[in-house]
């Protein structure tokens, strides 16, 4: 929404978008499955990592520069990895993987982007 015309703009279809620094992207959940970003204008929209996910909306970070992105994603075993990517989806790296059954978030980055913060929540029956 416009704040100075109160007019509201589709720019993609998915939730749990998160800003940005700078104010010009979003990191959001896409086609149910999938973590993307898109322009704030609503053009330039690529998927993050074809195996990101964020089924609860708190899996994705953006560093404090606005170079980077942590997410939580879905490893070859089906397990929850946390990795690291460049905001075009370069340059990715694996930071950790999880044992069976933990999920990953939400996360957060230090101020200065040195370091990340996340839960690990172990899933536990039905």
């Amino acid at each position: 929404m416009r704040v100075a015309d109160r007019r509201d703009i589709k720019i993609a279809r998915g939730r749990s978008p998160v800003w940005s620094p700078d104010g010009r992207r979003l990191v959001f959940l896409w086609n149910e499955t999938t973590s993307a970003v898109i322009n704030a204008d609503g053009t330039h929209l690529h998927p993050l990592d074809p195996r990101a996910i964020d089924p609860y909306g708190f899996g994705t970070a953006w560093s404090p520069g606005g170079r980077a992105i942590a997410y939580a994603r879905e490893g070859v075993d089906g397990n929850y990895e946390l990795a690291l990517a460049r905001p075009d989806g370069t340059h990715r790296r694996l930071l950790t993987h999880e044992k069976k059954d933990v999920e990953v978030g939400p996360i957060y980055w230090s101020r200065d982007g040195e370091s990340i913060l996340y839960s690990r929540l172990l899933q536990v029956g039905e």
